[in-house]
């Protein structure tokens, strides 16, 4: 049977010892907190906050899981600001960098916490909208899901429409317009294809005129989802 110390010399190596595995958990604790920080902020685009296009691969593989196994069908929106070169030539590319942050930042309270935004290019962004409604056995996109999906578009578009802002040394209130595509991950067989689709939309939108959520369903192109 151990016995207990008596002395306190007796007992300082094993008291130090234990003082030695509490600060080694401490630190390790210290170092994972801060590999998960970096981990997160080299997903992050800097000057939007919008996540980088480097987190698609995992959402893609994330969401198809969601689909197979569960039946919940996820939607994708892709945007683009008009004429936002213009926009840049007038105004000044600080300005620019300004209104994505806006956009960005507008967006952001109307999305759910396990949505995602991301800056696919320059100023073009993706958004992730997981569990947009379950679909049923044989995984096939639904009426429902789309005009959620269309819906929620719309919202966003109104709400980047109202964006003002005054850029530097004008007194102008200016503003910019997005144009959406949206599709569904029910969709596609793969992640290029599902980006492809929503980009195809919102090409359509802005041929149509700009300031348009247009959407991919059932193969096809078009402006508004079918009514029930």
């Amino acid at each position: 049977m151990a016995k207990s110390c008596t002395k306190q010399d007796s007992c300082e190596p094993l008291n130090r010892a234990k003082r030695g595995v509490i600060e080694l958990g401490d630190k390790l604790v210290q170092v994972e907190g801060l590999r998960r920080i970096a981990e997160e902020k080299a997903l992050m685009d800097h000057l939007t906050g919008a996540y980088n296009r480097r987190i698609l691969d995992d959402k893609w593989n994330e969401l198809a899981s969601e689909l197979t196994r569960f039946g919940f069908d996820s939607c994708l929106l892709f945007f683009d600001v008009d004429k936002f070169k213009k926009f840049n030539d007038k105004y000044g590319e600080n300005t620019g960098d300004k209104v994505l942050e806006a956009i960005v930042g507008a967006i952001k309270p109307m999305l759910r916490p396990y949505d995602v935004i991301i800056k696919y290019g320059g100023e073009e962004f993706i958004i992730l909208l997981p569990k947009i409604n379950f679909v049923n056995k044989e995984i096939v996109p639904n009426e429902k899901s789309i005009r959620n999906a269309h819906a929620i578009g719309e919202r966003i578009r109104e709400k980047v429409e109202s964006i003002r802002m005054t850029p530097y040394g004008t007194d102008e209130r200016v503003g910019v317009t997005v144009s959406i595509g949206v599709t569904l991950l029910s969709e596609a067989n793969d992640l290029n294809q599902l980006v492809q689709n929503a980009n195809d939309a919102e090409r359509a939108a802005k041929d149509a005129g700009r300031n348009k959520t247009y959407i991919f369903y059932e193969g096809k192109v078009d402006e508004k989802p079918p009514q029930s």
